[in-house]
């Protein structure tokens, strides 16, 4: 999914469906290109220093932790999660893009 290229809720979806909950903390994040990634981390691992550790990074959410359910096919079925989220990408690549520096986005 692309921000730059006409985003669907399905492709959010994917996203998020084809992801496992049980295997570590998830990350939700943009590249500068308007790529968006969920990038799964080991249990034992924490997320502080992944902005650092990806330099193509331009917007990051609030870390998705391991067991809460916020990642994978329930939460791809759950339709106003997923909209939140969607309309969230959205607005706030809107902002990003315009000032090119990075962003920190805490949903709940």
């Amino acid at each position: 999914m692309n921000l730059n290229h006409n985003p669907t809720r399905q492709q959010l979806k994917a996203i998020f469906s084809a992801c496992d909950d049980t295997i570590g903390h998830h990350v939700l994040w943009v590249s500068r290109n308007g790529d968006v990634a969920l990038t799964p981390m080991p249990s034992e691992r924490i997320p502080v220093g992944f902005d650092q550790t990806n330099p193509d990074l331009l917007l990051r959410y609030e870390t998705f932790m391991q067991g809460t359910g916020y990642v994978g096919h329930q939460a791809a079925e759950d339709e106003k999660f997923v909209g939140r989220i969607f309309k969230s990408l959205q607005s706030e690549w809107a902002t990003v893009t315009e000032t090119s520096s990075k962003c920190y986005v805490d949903l709940f």
